[in-house]
């Protein structure tokens, strides 16, 4: 069960409330325990900046610190702080996309599938399709992602409110010949 809202620093707090007995790392979850994680957004950067901006005189720059690691997906990513901060360029894509990388099998054809979603911090539980232009001969997902196959040339993909992901690693893709994907986002 998740619920959230907004900080003073319009950082979004999390709250999961734990249903069933689980074990994350060192610790140890009973059921109505409650774990907490506070996401900046690109909205709280903003403000920030902002507010830093009106101190005119006294402000020679913004410091951000805490930089996340490229494995870290509860964080923002430098180019989404620093595109935030309006200090580098938007990127050029406002849609969500796919990004399929040469996986170097030897006896079939494999790529590695990426989800690249433009709205990392939507507050909907968000559901996509991914249409391979060939039929896979198996995909192999990555642990703990929520992605299956629905069909031979489709995979699905749904993701929590604020899963706070712009580029998710799906899985591997193994086909006759490289595939193209699409992606489209569900109703």
């Amino acid at each position: 069960m998740i619920s959230f809202q907004r900080n003073a620093a319009s950082e979004v707090v999390l709250n999961y409330r734990v249903t069933k007995k689980a074990h994350v790392g060192y610790t140890d979850f009973e059921p109505g325990d409650t774990v907490q994680f506070v996401l900046a957004t690109p909205d709280a950067v903003r403000a920030e900046v902002d507010s830093a901006r009106k101190m005119a005189g006294n402000v020679a720059g913004v410091v951000f610190f805490r930089w996340p690691g490229i494995d870290e997906s509860l964080t923002m990513q430098v180019d989404e702080v620093m595109a935030a901060a309006g200090l580098l360029a938007k990127p050029d894509h406002e849609a969500n996309r796919i990004d399929a990388i040469d996986g170097r099998c030897a006896a079939v054809a494999c790529v590695d599938v990426y989800l690249e979603a433009h709205a990392p911090f939507s507050p909907n539980a968000l559901r996509y399709h991914v249409h391979s232009s060939v039929e896979l001969e198996y995909f192999l997902p990555e642990k703990n992602v929520p992605v299956r196959m629905a069909g031979p040339s489709e995979l699905e993909v749904s993701l929590p409110p604020y899963c706070a992901r712009g580029r998710l690693y799906l899985g591997r893709a193994v086909t006759a010949r490289r595939p193209d994907f699409a992606v489209e986002e569900a109703q």
